[in-house]
């Protein structure tokens, strides 16, 4: 199966905003919450439609992110380790009800305007929209209240699924009315209503480590509080970072590097909760990206690093394909850097080391692959340092 993607068939995304449902984080397109039916999930026609299409090596327009992205010769996201099928699973369709991760974005409340999102993803970015209109984006003030079809969903899968990941992405979502002072513990009694106490749940939070000092000290115990109910209930937190100081200032748009070195430092104090750094490597970051490595070097000095190596594929020009082949020296010094680092990764194909050494060998294969997206480039610097009024290091 060439067009093979396990995204279809362990994933659901649920956007409540944008009353959405798309089978990986990268679709465009989907289903409408609305008309989505949480107890035959596995049978929805958009999903059926999509995988009938990859089965017979049909490029579904649902997917163009990905063709795009492998048309430039980069790594999709369908073909990291996540997307792809195992090998040891002789038939995909026997595992259509085997969904065994949610991402849920109840709203795009956020107190960043990170240079790669937008509007959608943040109230921050969309009050500078109203102002300046940089993104080709019409906002909308819907607000559907449809949690239960997604709490409904959650306890169809607790009947077939005795292992699930429930993520919360936003925006931020520790600053989301819909999960703060521990509203997050329904979707937890949802599917351990079904599955029962012995199963086992993961619930990960996608946060951008600026969070509140006061908001992150509740949260902490509300954590600690629903662990001990659910022994079998593990917290996952995946800390968005892939530079330091300056430019993560500059590229995380409203954060402060103090506070979120603080943050960080804060989560990793907590031998109970799995960490990982979530990157978005850019062309506006990357060559801070041997201090990067330094700084996880230094911060994971007493756990194992586990990190989620993503690079950014929009906006285009924000892909770190546009810059010159010149990058590739500043590649090369945090390649050497990590291969001194080898022992202080998990061992896991996800987030592990050989999955970001392949993932820095491939931005250093594409760099300069792309000079038609340098005018797109050249428009993101000027809203940094004209509007933003902003000062990007070497920029």
């Amino acid at each position: 199966m060439t067009l093979g993607c396990y995204f279809l068939y362990n994933l659901i995304t649920f956007d409540v905003p944008k009353n959405r449902v798309t089978w990986c984080c990268k679709q465009t397109e989907g289903n409408t919450l609305s008309s989505f039916n949480p107890h035959e999930y596995y049978n929805d026609p958009v999903l059926t439609d999509i995988r009938e299409s990859l089965k017979n090596n049909i490029k579904h327009k649902i997917c163009d992110i990905c063709w795009k992205a492998e048309a430039n010769g980069l790594t999709s996201w369908r073909l990291t380790e996540e997307g792809l099928i195992p090998p040891h699973i002789k038939n995909i369709d026997d595992f259509k009800t085997q969904v065994t991760r949610l991402e849920i974005k109840l709203d795009n409340t956020c107190d960043l305007a990170c240079i790669y999102c937008g509007p959608w993803d943040s109230t921050t970015w969309q009050k500078e929209h109203k102002k300046h209109k940089f993104h080709n984006y019409e906002i909308d003030d819907l607000q559907l209240n449809l949690q239960d079809k997604i709490i409904n969903t959650i306890k169809t899968i607790g009947q077939y699924n005795k292992t699930l990941e429930i993520g919360f992405v936003g925006g931020e979502p520790f600053l989301s009315k819909h999960l703060k002072d521990g509203k997050f513990k329904k979707f937890v009694d949802a599917y351990f209503a079904t599955a029962g106490v012995a199963a086992s749940l993961t619930l990960k939070f996608v946060t951008n480590a600026n969070t509140p000092t006061k908001i992150l000290s509740k949260t902490l115990k509300t954590l600690e509080q629903t662990k001990r109910q659910y022994p079998n209930l593990n917290i996952h937190v995946a800390l968005s970072l892939e530079s330091t100081k300056q430019y993560t200032e500059v590229s995380r748009f409203g954060s402060t590097w103090d506070h979120v070195d603080t943050n960080i430092r804060t989560w990793l104090s907590y031998n109970w909760i799995n960490i990982t750094i979530n990157t978005a490597f850019n062309s506006l970051t990357l060559a801070d990206l041997p201090n990067f490595i330094d700084y996880l070097k230094d911060v994971f000095a007493h756990r194992k690093i586990s990190i989620s190596p993503n690079i950014v594929y929009w906006p285009v020009g924000l892909t770190p394909s546009v810059l010159p082949v010149e990058y590739q020296t500043i590649i090369n010094v945090a390649i050497e850097k990590l291969s001194t680092m080898q022992n202080m990764f998990v061992d896991d194909n996800d987030c592990g080391y050989d999955r970001f050494m392949r993932t820095l060998i491939d931005i250093k294969t594409s760099l300069g692959t792309t000079p038609q997206y340098l005018v797109d480039y050249q428009r993101h610097i000027d809203y940094i340092t004209k509007i933003r009024k902003m000062e990007i290091p070497n920029g």
